[in-house]
């Protein structure tokens, strides 16, 4: 359930997760010198017109964490659904027995009640 409410998320990076990059040419914009390498692996730059220092973030969506992880957007609603039905399937299979338990119980109850012989006491 977390997933379909993680998915396809905008990630804002805080400023201790910034890569800090400068192009090794001077006449070269950071859009330029890390456009080929952000098309492979992704993430987002924060001033992709600037010549020094380039600020870098390396995700941009929850999507490619989600995916490092392991874990598939393109199912997230249906793997919901599969969470939702085996809850509930637990939860009636719990109530259902403890409903037996309890009406067993109580037949036990009553047989034993049938069986006891009850002595009064004998007026002198």
């Amino acid at each position: 359930m977390v997933l379909a409410g993680l998915a396809n998320a905008h990630i804002e990076c805080s400023d201790i997760e910034i890569v800090h990059i400068d192009p090794p040419f001077s006449n070269s914009t950071c859009i330029n010198y890390l456009g080929p390498f952000m098309r492979y692996a992704g993430g987002v730059l924060r001033n992709p017109t600037a010549s020094t220092d380039c600020l870098y973030c390396p995700v941009d969506q929850t999507n490619q964490l989600l995916q490092q992880l392991g874990l598939e957007t393109e199912h997230a609603w249906r793997n919901a659904a599969y969470m939702v039905v085996y809850i509930v399937f637990n939860t009636l299979a719990i109530f259902f027995h403890l409903l037996g338990c309890k009406n067993a119980k109580s037949q036990q109850e009553m047989n034993s009640a049938r069986t006891t012989k009850l002595r009064l006491p004998i007026p002198q």
